[in-house]
């Protein structure tokens, strides 16, 4: 953890921060699961008991887009926390002693522009990324799984 201190301004609680995300990211992974609970409760509706056979009941599964509705909610916050902690943490060198005035000269002149926006687009694409991954693994369950019907 570290590491990413160089990505914070100087005096931020950054462990909290990364802390708070690696939650966020790992609770928008579990939400998402409710595409596998969507998935098992319709393929469940394809098929009925009758007579001590399993009898298929004819239709098919909802569309893949319609299981994924509202699953990925969490993922599609976190840019929109990721531009607030970007604020928040340019907004952090104007208090108190407006430790601004001083960073401004530091021989690195995108000192601000890194600690403020690099960690949040950093952030803001690991979100990305694993809503993606999420998509194709739920659509190889969704293609894989889906029962074999007819000829």
């Amino acid at each position: 953890m570290e590491r990413f201190r160089r990505f914070f301004p100087p005096g931020w609680n950054y462990r909290m921060e990364l802390r708070f995300y690696g939650f966020w990211l790992l609770g928008s992974a579990v939400f998402s699961l409710q595409f596998l609970v969507k998935y098992c409760l319709n393929y469940q509706k394809l098929f009925s008991w009758r007579q001590g056979e399993l009898v298929y009941n004819g239709g098919g599964l909802i569309g893949f887009s319609q299981m994924l509705e509202g699953c990925f909610l969490g993922f599609w916050i976190l840019p929109l926390l990721m531009l607030l902690a970007a604020l928040f943490h340019y907004f952090y060198y104007y208090q108190g002693s407006r430790s601004i005035y001083l960073i401004r000269r530091l021989p690195d002149r995108w000192y601000v522009f890194k600690s403020c926006v690099l960690l949040p687009f950093l952030g803001t694409v690991l979100s990305l990324g694993l809503q993606l991954l999420l998509t194709l693994l739920y659509a190889i369950c969704y293609v894989v799984f889906a029962p074999k019907i007819g000829g």
